[in-house]
């Protein structure tokens, strides 16, 4: 994995923990998993994500499948990419 995909891994991770998730999964995972439960605002979110990613047909599913088929890797943030995310934070705050 490229530390570039790391990274938006990590991210898109993080991003699911700040909406109250799990950071065992990705967004995309967790959206394909909560509209399969019934959860109305889901749906929407999953295909918007869908449609993020439209080169990939049905991602979040397909995410989904991903995940349960082999874990998540483990990738330690470089302390540039940690310092870059404090700084959009702070930014994005003030």
């Amino acid at each position: 994995m490229s530390e570039l995909m790391g990274f938006l891994l990590w991210l898109d991770r993080c991003i699911n923990v700040l909406l109250g998730g799990s950071f065992d999964e990705t967004l995309s995972s967790r959206a394909h998993r909560m509209e399969f439960s019934g959860h109305p605002y889901w749906g929407w979110t999953a295909r918007a994500i869908d449609w993020l990613f439209f080169w990939e047909p049905d991602h979040c599913r397909k995410q989904w499948e991903r995940e349960r088929a082999a874990p998540l890797p483990d990738w330690k943030p470089a302390p540039l990419a940690v310092l870059a995310l404090a700084v959009l934070a702070t930014y994005l705050i003030f």
